[in-house]
């Protein structure tokens, strides 16, 4: 069913249609949230400015941000743990799906290796190889940033909301990062979009304390499908560094793009520099893979 360009399927998956360009190949490209818990319209600004070929779509599963129609019957626990089946079937539905994943779902798809058949293309955008949750993310960079630049270290307010999670403390969660997430003279730009983000506080409290110890290690790094791994210069969240150093990524199909001066929405301080990055993919690697 479905209205003015918005979808649901079978596993009440939400699929919004953002906008269309016919071209060479009929590809539909899947922008998927971070979070998890955080709703999928912040990432409609990086939709609009990118200029590809084919679909553009931001996709939300069961309780993630907006999405809490439910008719299952089943408590969130379980479908929760439902998530790996509603995220194959959603990019089951494409023809040449090409998966944008923002961080975490940059991360998330690394556990499914059906992807290296089903995928046409993945970009992965602000992430990180290990699990993006603050407490257990490279957490000596952490401190070692947060001391030379005089910054209050931010698990304190993550705690906080493990102790008591509502709104206040998540969004309190969110703006504690910003010094993290943002060069200094976006910080307000990012105050404005954390206070406008719409947080499902039980889908991120329990990536916190349940998903992250269930997708604690990837095993699947794409063999053949191309590959585009973005990230910021001063992101501090998900630092590139950590798939530079890694050598698992290092193959042919995966090209690694620092983004200068941007932080972990790099689309806000480097809006041409993002979208010459997906045309560039789009033409040289997509088209011709």
């Amino acid at each position: 069913m479905g209205s003015n360009n918005i979808f649901f399927d079978e596993n009440f998956t939400r699929y919004k249609l953002i906008k269309s360009n016919p071209g060479k190949i009929a590809c539909n490209w899947l922008f998927l949230p971070g979070g998890p818990g955080i709703d999928s319209n912040y990432l409609l600004p990086l939709v609009k400015e990118i200029e590809v070929d084919g679909n553009c779509w931001v996709i939300d599963f069961l309780l993630n941000g907006s999405n809490l129609q439910d008719n299952t019957g089943l408590d969130p626990d379980k479908i929760y743990r439902k998530w790996g089946d509603y995220f194959l079937a959603a990019m089951n539905k494409f023809d040449n799906p090409i998966l944008v994943g923002h961080s975490f779902a940059g991360y998330f798809p690394l556990f499914f290796p059906e992807l290296e058949k089903i995928l046409k293309g993945f970009v992965i955008l602000s992430t990180a190889p290990i699990p993006p949750t603050l407490p257990t993310l490279n957490i000596d960079k952490f401190e070692k940033y947060a001391k030379e630049n005089n910054l209050p270290f931010a698990a304190n307010a993550v705690n906080a909301f493990l102790s008591v999670p509502t709104l206040n403390t998540a969004r309190e969660q969110y703006l504690a990062l910003v010094p993290y997430a943002f060069p200094e003279d976006t910080r307000a730009q990012g105050i404005k979009l954390i206070e406008s983000l719409f947080i499902n506080v039980d889908t991120a409290y329990w990536w916190i304390t349940k998903g992250s110890k269930a997708y604690s290690t990837i095993n699947w790094i794409p063999e053949k499908i191309p590959v585009l791994i973005l990230g910021g210069t001063h992101d501090f969240i998900t630092p590139l560094s950590l798939f530079e150093e890694d050598r698992r990524f290092h193959r042919n199909n995966i090209e690694i793009v620092n983004i200068p001066n941007a932080g972990h929405f790099p689309w806000i301080e480097q809006p041409i520099f993002i979208k010459d990055a997906f045309a560039h993919f789009s033409t040289n690697k997509i088209y011709k893979s």
